[in-house]
């Protein structure tokens, strides 16, 4: 029988070289895995010396201002991806990087989307997402070296390095970074370039008046997230206040601050009764002042405002309120003289603009019509009687032009008690009114004329 005939060489050599190829095989495959995991293992150790809490102040680049307190955290881990064969998956080693910052009572942390690290050099690079309250969403990107004392670089938003934040952090130190944030807050001052707090001066408008003024600024409702992103964003939505008392405010919202140039950019809508107005205001950041150029909407520029900061803007600012009787009646009178065929007449003019709202005052002022209604009383004195008798002739809604210095008045009278009228009209020229525009030196001669249906020729009148 074939069990109990000896093995021949040849066979037995053939087993051996079976045997020894099957285990070779099995130990090959183990070998892999193993190989695999101690590779693993391996990478994973020389992250650990980057390893750590890095703490330290984030600054500004641009104001060498401290902005805050700053915290990351690296710690080694196994990234997972997807295997080759598409169902396994793979370990990748990795730097997971925490970030958190905190001034004042402000604090919140982000976690990198993306990171990169080279043991070798030290070099590290994150990314860090920031969703904006419109949907959008930006990206810091976080750029250092790691050290065996700490982490230094710098956070930005690609494209405005001008705008960074420089950071040395110190690893592991034995300060939390809520007393670092602490010690931060008296060293911290304001940012020059930042449009914040309150700011007072003087807006200048076109006929020579000027009012007090006071900017507020007022960064939009946002996360604290978005808030610390805009320290690196070139441009930035905020709303600013022109705020002249009485409640009497220009608001600019969603405007638009270049951080970059310090050039601010904003709209605000003016009212009197149903009629609106656009103002278009820029303004110039420059040495803890600001410089605006208003422009109104069909009259190009109407004014302009210089604004410095202050430390202490008060709990109730009335900065911008000017005395009512700048608003009240304002009211021009002047005499003259005419010729009848019964010989010289003293005629008396009296025109009257009638009081004013703080509106209505802001509205003129930024709203620069020429165009103003007036009360006008035209007397005569008649001849052969005291001057207390006179003949009075009221026009109500007489139409001054500020910018031609015109005067047109017209009425109906009825005569008597019939059914007859007379239409009378007032034409005059150099008519300026020093309450309504900016009147230097002594007023020039009002020349008008008066004309009625009952006469046939113009009445000239030419008061001092």
């Amino acid at each position: 029988m074939l069990l109990n005939r000896p093995f021949s060489p040849r066979l037995l050599a053939s087993a051996a070289a079976l045997a020894l190829l099957t285990a070779s095989g099995c130990v090959k495959d183990r070998d892999f895995e193993d190989w695999r995991r101690e590779k693993l293992n391996e990478d994973l150790t020389e992250l650990a010396p980057a390893a750590g809490t890095y703490r330290g102040s984030l600054t500004s680049k641009q104001s060498g201002l401290a902005l805050g307190a700053m915290e990351v955290i690296l710690t080694p881990q196994v990234r997972m991806t997807p295997g080759m064969s598409g169902d396994k998956i793979d370990g990748a080693p990795a730097l997971a990087v925490q970030i958190t910052f905190q001034e004042a009572d402000t604090r919140f942390a982000l976690t990198a989307l993306d990171s990169y690290y080279d043991r070798f050099s030290g070099r590290l690079e994150v990314t860090l997402p920031i969703a904006r309250s419109n949907g959008r969403s930006e990206q810091l990107v976080l750029s250092g070296s790691v050290g065996e004392l700490g982490l230094g670089g710098q956070l930005q938003i690609t494209g405005a390095s001008e705008l960074a934040a420089t950071f040395t952090l110190q690893k592991n130190p034995s300060e939390t970074i809520s007393e670092i944030a602490q010690k931060l807050v008296g060293q911290k001052s304001r940012d020059p370039n930042s449009p914040s707090a309150s700011w007072k001066g003087t807006t200048k408008f076109l006929p020579g008046i000027e009012r007090a003024v006071s900017l507020v600024f007022i960064d939009p409702a946002t996360t604290p997230e978005e808030q610390f992103l805009n320290r690196f964003a070139p441009t930035q939505v905020v709303q600013f206040t022109l705020n002249y008392g009485d409640s009497v405010k220009l608001v600019h919202e969603g405007a638009v601050w270049d951080r970059r140039t310090g050039k601010l950019t904003g709209r605000a809508r003016i009212a009197r009764g149903a009629q609106t107005s656009e103002i278009v205001t820029e303004c110039q950041a420059a040495q803890e002042t600001w410089s605006c150029l208003h422009q109104s909407q069909g009259w190009g520029a109407v004014a302009t405002t210089e604004a410095v900061f202050q430390q202490d803007s008060g709990a109730d600012d009335r900065s911008g309120e000017t005395p009512s009787e700048l608003r009240a009646v304002q009211s021009l009178t002047r005499t003259g003289k005419t010729r009848l065929d019964s010989g010289e007449v003293t005629a008396w003019l009296k025109a009257v603009f009638a009081a004013r709202t703080r509106e209505q005052e802001f509205w003129d002022l930024f709203v620069p019509t020429p165009e103003r209604t007036v009360t006008v009383s035209l007397q005569f004195g008649i001849p052969g009687q005291p001057e207390s008798e006179r003949l009075i002739v009221l026009f109500e809604q007489a139409q001054l032009d500020l910018r031609s210095h015109t005067l047109d008045g017209r009425v109906v009278l009825r005569q008597g008690l019939g059914s007859s009228f007379i239409e009378v009209t007032l034409r005059c020229e150099n008519f300026r009114f020093p309450g309504l525009e900016l009147v230097e030196g002594p007023t020039p001669p009002i020349s008008c004329q008066y004309w009625s249906s009952h006469r046939t020729e113009l009445l000239p009148i030419t008061f001092q």
